[in-house]
């Protein structure tokens, strides 16, 4: 009667570890996916709205090339399209430091050009955080977030030489 007792137990036991094995492999499977889907819904994102943003981007890059923007000579029609500009990009960086979208795959795609654009722009985006300092916060944040890991890349080796 005692051996049957743990014989059962064993079995309850092997069961239970198949059944956690499982539910191991199926949530790492999850996870996987889920970030696929992520980094895929980033590269998407990013498509449909490139050529507005490039389009918008270009205009001002005919103006002012790639300087910071001069607030004093840009009419009503630049500011629209400066407006316009912010405001997918705020989206954009919304969805990124909220998790949705991928930051990664972000930055491998268009850090660069975040950031530029931030630069450019700084001038518009101060003026408006005058008024209310969360305009444009989102956007801040993010390109602030690029260039720390552009700093941290690129400055990490120091000239040290490995294994000396």
């Amino acid at each position: 009667m005692f051996n049957n007792f743990d014989l059962n137990s064993g079995i309850q036991v092997l069961i239970l570890l198949i059944i956690s094995g499982q539910l191991y492999f199926l949530h790492k499977t999850y996870r996987a996916d889920h970030e696929r889907r992520k980094k895929q819904a980033t590269i998407e994102y990013l498509n449909s709205i490139r050529s507005d943003y490039r389009t918008l981007n270009d205009k001002l890059i005919d103006k002012f090339s790639t300087h910071p923007i001069k607030l004093d000579d840009i009419d009503e029609k630049m500011k629209k399209d400066i407006k316009q500009l912010l405001s997918i990009l705020e989206h954009l960086s919304v969805g990124v430091n909220s998790g949705v979208y991928d930051f990664n795959i972000l930055h491998r795609m268009s850090g660069s050009f975040l950031v530029g654009c931030y630069y450019q722009l700084h001038p518009h985006i101060s003026k408006a955080q005058q008024n209310n300092p969360r305009y444009f916060i989102e956007f801040e944040t993010l390109c602030k977030k690029i260039e720390h890991i552009n700093k941290e890349k690129y400055h990490s080796n120091d000239g040290n030489i490995k294994f000396s």
